[in-house]
């Protein structure tokens, strides 16, 4: 015959009061049941992490930072440097521009060119106009002579990497030995330390071998 629901309530009760018992009973022993309910949550490992994260990248994980497309108009690396090397990129006078588009990098567009889409502002590292042997530094902060310096690189090739744009000369007598900055790093040259001149202006030099 059909079961009463009254019958089918109290045997579904005394089943859940059965099993609540069960587990007090195993919590109050410290016992531990088999099975994948009661297994300790594994930490994830950074590799599933990430596979995560891709997997639902659309709505959790950042896009990539673009490309630093910057370059030094004297080294022609892309982006700010080491602070112990090139260091930072540094605009020049906002009515100088780089062709972006030229087929050499190192040719430079001065004001009377126009200026479209295709142009960029002119960067510098720091320590690449520093370096050059025209440029010196005032006692505010203040880069003389970049632009002189820059002119002259378009005639000059590096007697380490053999590419024009080397501004940074050796100062050893009757050596005739131009440098990009980063080159003369990697040259191995020898860099003097920064001295001031009786003007009150800071001027640097260097030395190949």
């Amino acid at each position: 015959g059909i079961t009463p629901v009254c019958v089918l309530i109290g045997k579904v009760a005394s089943r859940l009061e059965q099993g609540t018992q069960s587990l007090l009973n195993v919590a109050l022993s410290g016992d531990r049941c088999k099975g994948d309910f009661w297994d300790a949550a594994a930490m994830p490992t950074e590799e599933e992490v990430d596979e995560l994260l891709k997997k639902f990248g659309s709505c959790l994980r950042l896009d990539p930072l673009p490309k630093d497309q910057r370059r030094c108009c004297f080294c022609q690396q892309q982006g700010d440097g080491l602070t112990d090397g090139p260091a930072r990129l540094l605009n020049l006078d906002l009515d100088l521009w780089v062709s972006a588009a030229a087929a050499d990098p190192l040719v430079v567009l001065w004001p009377e060119l126009q200026f479209d889409l295709q142009h960029t502002f002119a960067q510098v590292h720091l320590n690449c106009a520093l370096w050059s042997s025209e440029v010196y530094e005032t006692q505010a902060g203040a880069l003389i002579n970049v632009e002189l310096a820059l002119r002259r690189g378009l005639t000059l090739r590096c007697a380490h990497c053999d590419r024009p744009g080397a501004t940074t000369g050796c100062n050893r007598l009757r050596c005739t030995n131009t440098y990009h900055f980063t080159c003369a790093l990697q040259a191995h040259c020898t860099f003097f330390k920064v001295t001031l001149t009786p003007k009150g202006q800071i001027s640097t030099t260097q030395e190949c071998f």
